[in-house]
């Protein structure tokens, strides 16, 4: 298996904008106690891949979904 691609977390303020299935989605960089979260629909995810799988109901690379990386 290779090994995770280590990535920058983006700045705390941006935002992400994502049209799926004639819908758009909001996704913004917050700061939390933890450090970094995503906000999607009033709800922080951990990752941006999280919040992409709240979405699709899928297993999805949220980096790319969202266009971060």
């Amino acid at each position: 298996m290779p090994a995770a691609k280590q990535r920058t977390k983006p700045k705390v303020g941006l935002e992400f904008t994502k049209e799926y299935k004639r819908k758009t989605y909001k996704l913004k960089v917050v700061k939390t106690e933890g450090g970094v979260g995503y906000e999607l629909g009033g709800t922080i995810f951990t990752s941006p891949s999280t919040a992409a799988k709240s979405i699709t109901k899928n297993e999805i690379n949220g980096w790319k979904f969202w266009g971060i990386d």
